[in-house]
C-alpha cells in the first residue's frame, strides 16, 4: 500500500525525526530513533520497527517512535497496528499534520469516509498550506454529500495549486450543484482562458447556460461538447433536458438512454427516462426504467446501511466485502476494488475479498483498477466519488404508468 504513504508524504520519502519541545531526549533513545529512521528510509521496515519496539512510555521521543512504528507497520501491511501506533503518536504530540494525513489515508482505505474527513480536517488546520490535503478533503466531502464543505476545500486547494485541473473542474461542478451561478461563471471564465475549447468546460458551460435560462446558448454549447466528447455527461443531461422543454420526448428518451449507458446508476436520469418514455408512448421502456430505478434505489440504500456499519465496526471486514459485492452488481468496478482492498486492510486473511479481487483482475486483464488511495493525491479524473442520493431522486416511479 505505497499509496497510503504517498498520500501523506506528498510524493515519497520519510519524515526526519525532530526533537520534541519538552526537553532533551536521552542519548540511547535518540540513537534508537535515528537508527529506526535510517532503516525505514532504506526500505527495511521490520528492522525499523524492532528499533522502537521497546518505547512504550510517554517520555521524550515517544511520539516520534510511535510515528515511525506506524509507518513501518503500514509498509508491513499491518494496518490495524499502524492505526493504533499513529493514534498513540498524536495523543502524545497532537501537532503532527503528517500523522493525521496517514490516519486519514488508513481510514479512507478502510472505507470510513467520515473518519477520514475528520483526520484531513485536523491535518489542514495544523498545516493549511498543503494543497494535497485540501484536494483530498474536497473529494471526501463530496463523497459524503457535503457540497458546500467540498467546494470550500477545493477553493483552498486551487488557491495553493492553481495548475491542478481536476480541482478546478471539481470546484466548478460543485458551484453549479449549489446553484452559486455567479461564482461558477467566474470560475468557468478562468478555466476557459487556461484551456480554450476544453470539452469538459464546454459541458459545464452548457449546464450554466441552462441554469441561467439561456436555452439557445445551452443547446449550442451542449452540441459543441458532444461533437468533441460524445460521452460527456453534463452535455448529455443538458441536451436531454432541453429536448423535454422543447416537447421532444423521443429525442429526450434517446439521450437519457445514452447517458445511462455511461452512468447506469444515475437515479435522476432513470426518473427522466421513465417520464420521457411515457410521453413518447413507449410503455415498455418506461416500465423498464421504473424497475431499474427501484433496483438502484434499493441497492444505494443497502450501500448506505453498510457504510454506517463500517463506521460502527471499524475492525470488521464483512461490511466492506458486502459493499464490494453490491458495487460489482452495479458494475461500479472502482468502488468494488476500494471495498475489497478495504476489507483486506482490516483483515489481510479475509479470503473472500481477496478472491473477489482475483476475479476482477481476470475480468479486466489489461486494466488494473486502482483504489481510492491511489487517486486522492494525484491529478486524476475529476469527480471520483458519487454523493448520496437526494430525496427527490429516490421517489419511486410507478411500474405501470
Amino acid at each position: 500500500m505505497l499509496a497510503v504513504v504517498a498520500l501523506a508524504l506528498g510524493g515519497g520519502g520519510v519524515w526526519w525525526v525532530l526533537g520534541e519541545s519538552g526537553g532533551d531526549i536521552g542519548a540511547t533513545r535518540l540513537r534508537q530513533i535515528e537508527q529506526a529512521r535510517r532503516l525505514l528510509e532504506a526500505g527495511r521496515p521490520d528492522q525499523a520497527l524492532n528499533q522502537v519496539a521497546d518505547i512504550r512510555d510517554d517520555g521524550p521521543g515517544a511520539a516520534e517512535a510511535m510515528r515511525i512504528a506506524g509507518q513501518a507497520l503500514i509498509a508491513l501491511e499491518d494496518y490495524g497496528g499502524a492505526r493504533n501506533a499513529l493514534e498513540r503518536s498524536v495523543i502524545l504530540n497532537p501537532n503532527q499534520p503528517q500523522v493525521f494525513q496517514l490516519l486519514a489515508a488508513l481510514a479512507l482505505g478502510a472505507s470510513d469516509a467520515q473518519r477520514g474527513a475528520d483526520y484531513l480536517e485536523r491535518a489542514a488546520q495544523l498545516d493549511p498550506n498543503q494543497p494535497r490535503t485540501w484536494r483530498a478533503l474536497g473529494i471526501v466531502r463530496h463523497q459524503l454529500g457535503e457540497s458546500a464543505a467540498s467546494v470550500d476545500a477545493y477553493q483552498k486547494a486551487l488557491a495553493l495549486a492553481p495548475d491542478d485541473w481536476a480541482v478546478r473542474v471539481n470546484l466548478i461542478a460543485g458551484l453549479l450543484d449549489l446553484t452559486r451561478l455567479d461564482e461558477a461563471s467566474q470560475a468557468l471564465a478562468q478555466a476557459e482562458m487556461l484551456r480554450p475549447g476544453d470539452s469538459m468546460i464546454l459541458g459545464l458551460r452548457a449546464r450554466l447556460a441552462l441554469a441561467e435560462g439561456k436555452l439557445d446558448e445551452a443547446l449550442t454549447l451542449a452540441d459543441q461538447c458532444l461533437q468533441a466528447d460524445p460521452k460527456n455527461l453534463d452535455a448529455l443531461s443538458t441536451r436531454a433536458r432541453l429536448a423535454i422543454q422543447h416537447d421532444d420526448p423521443h429525442t429526450a428518451k434517446a439521450l437519457y438512454q445514452r447517458l445511462l449507458e455511461i452512468d447506469s446508476e444515475n437515479l435522476g436520469a432513470l426518473q427522466a427516462l421513465a417520464a420521457a418514455a411515457r410521453a413518447a408512448g413507449d410503455a415498455e421502456t418506461a416500465r423498464d426504467a421504473a424497475q431499474r430505478h427501484r433496483d438502484v434505489t434499493n441497492r444505494r440504500r443497502a450501500m448506505d446501511d453498510l457504510v454506517q456499519q463500517i463506521a460502527q465496526n471499524p475492525d470488521d471486514p464483512r461490511p466492506r466485502h458486502q459493499l464490494g459485492l453490491l458495487a460489482v452488481e452495479a458494475n461500479q468496478t472502482t468502488l468494488a476494488v476500494d471495498s475489497f482492498q478495504a476489507a483486506l486492510m482490516v483483515d489481510p486473511k479475509f479470503e473472500p475479498a481477496r478472491e473477489q479481487l482475483r476475479q476482477l483482475a481476470r475480468r479486466f486483464p489489461n486494466q488494473a483498477p486502482s483504489g481510492l488511495l491511489d487517486r486522492l493525491g494525484t491529478n486524476a479524473t475529476p469527480i471520483i466519488a458519487r454523493p448520496p442520493a437526494t430525496e427527490s431522486e429516490t421517489q419511486p416511479i410507478p411500474l405501470d404508468p
